[in-house]
């Protein structure tokens, strides 16, 4: 099975982490995120992978929108990488979210 691992920073909740602290493992079929937490996304889990950030070239990350009661609902992950890279390579290993709202 290929996946591929990111690294970066992260809002869990109220919390905030830099690079290098948080992870992000995907595959076609699971999304794990691993800083402040450590989370495990099944497709049909994942509402959106939603990109976020207010500033050009700065604060460039996205939310993972999920529907989990057992996780905190605000998880964002700050890739030390281009976002929408991230995301791309996300999609072509067949990782699409599958939740409603």
């Amino acid at each position: 099975m290929t996946q591929h691992t990111y690294s970066g920073g992260a809002n869990v909740g109220w919390l905030r982490t830099g690079w290098p602290c948080a992870r992000l493992t995907v595959s076609g079929e699971s999304l794990r995120f691993a800083g402040l937490g450590d989370f495990c996304f099944a497709r049909a889990d994942v509402i959106a992978l939603e990109p976020i950030g207010w500033v050009p070239f700065f604060h460039r990350g996205f939310r993972i929108r999920h529907r989990r009661a057992d996780c905190p609902e605000k998880i964002i992950f700050w890739p030390a990488r281009s976002r929408t890279r991230i995301l791309a390579e996300i999609a072509a290993l067949g990782f699409a979210p599958l939740a409603s709202r």
